[in-house]
């Protein structure tokens, strides 16, 4: 997943299953703020990287961690408004951008996006 998350699905695929590395011309403009979370280590797909694409996502990285969160939806900043994180992409959504009305009961929660997948 976070493979996908730095490049597009094929190249991603291509490095996995061909073993080829890939290069920061195939590295997203924009990363998803999800490789900033505390749960996630960016560098277990180092193999998967050149060592120039390695530096082009902890740049990257280190930019995203000094901007606030923002939700997945509109792109509002998520810190003075009720939000909630989907447990599997670690996305952030303002409650009306995902039509909740009320905290969800389950300890869990998944985005639209997820619970399709």
């Amino acid at each position: 997943m976070i493979l996908n998350w730095l490049t597009d699905d094929s190249t991603a695929a291509a490095a996995i299953k061909k073993k080829e590395l890939v290069g920061p011309e195939s590295l997203r403009s924009r990363l998803p703020q999800s490789v900033r979370d505390e749960a996630v280590d960016v560098s277990v797909v180092k193999e998967f990287l050149t060592v120039p694409a390695r530096r082009a996502v902890q740049q990257k990285v280190a930019k995203l961690k000094k901007e606030p969160w923002t939700c997945a939806v509109c792109e509002n900043c998520v810190e003075d408004v009720r939000c909630i994180a989907c447990d599997l992409c670690l996305q952030w959504f303002h409650y009306h951008c995902q039509s909740i009305s009320q905290t969800p009961r389950n300890d869990t929660y998944f985005c639209r996006s997820c619970r399709r997948n």
